[in-house]
């Protein structure tokens, strides 16, 4: 299954990623405290993001969902710090709103993604998948 972005969307993905990444975004370090394991994840959806990404299995839609959830948690962190350190309508607290809301919008359709392919495999299956399903029940593109 190949979920898209739109070029804001990466935009924002790329920049949230920076964020928890640890690199250097307009011209100051924005550090979140991240485990080695979600920073892996983080780089591994980095990678991977070019207009859309293949999500085979469930297992991949968790995977990616996970290092979402973190990268739009430090959008949102990285939003407030604009907001209080000039005001709401100061030029980068609008443009960390908008990356936080594009962010934001790729998580609600990812989570949505993954709840309509658990459905699948019930109806396939009759039951909720396991660890084992959910890496191997295979959704083709």
């Amino acid at each position: 299954m190949i979920f898209t972005f739109t070029f804001e969307e990466l935009q924002a993905l790329r920049a949230g990623a920076r964020v928890v990444l640890n690199r250097e975004i307009g011209g100051r370090s924005t550090a979140v405290a991240a485990p080695p394991e979600v920073r892996v994840r983080v780089e591994t959806l980095l990678g991977q993001i070019d207009g859309g990404i293949s999500l085979h299995t469930v297992a991949d839609q968790r995977r990616a969902r996970a290092a979402l959830d973190v990268i739009v948690d430090a959008l949102l962190a990285r939003m407030h710090e604009e907001i209080d350190l000039s005001h709401p309508a100061a030029e980068p607290a609008v443009a960390a709103y908008f990356e936080y809301a594009h962010a934001r919008s790729v998580l609600h359709r990812i989570r949505e993604i993954g709840d309509e392919m658990v459905a699948l495999i019930e109806v396939v299956t009759g039951a909720q998948p396991d660890d084992l399903v959910a890496e191997t029940f295979e959704f083709p593109d």
